[in-house]
């Protein structure tokens, strides 16, 4: 199960989602999530439960 970035990105922006409001929703520090957006770090897949939780999605939503 791999993290997608442009899934992951596509939804956060059809849903109009800022960072720093996935960062409240699923307790990951913004600066991580950032990371993630640009391609620098990959999320384990405890964050992508967090994230997919925070964006309102299933994990299948995000991953490959």
């Amino acid at each position: 199960m791999n993290f997608n970035l442009r899934k992951f990105c596509k939804i956060l922006a059809q849903k109009q989602l800022k960072l720093v409001d996935v960062s409240k929703e699923s307790n990951i520090n913004c600066g991580t999530i950032s990371k993630y957006k640009n391609g620098k770090l990959k999320p384990n897949l405890r964050n992508i439960g967090k994230l997919a939780k925070a964006l309102n999605v299933s994990i299948d939503e995000i991953v490959d």
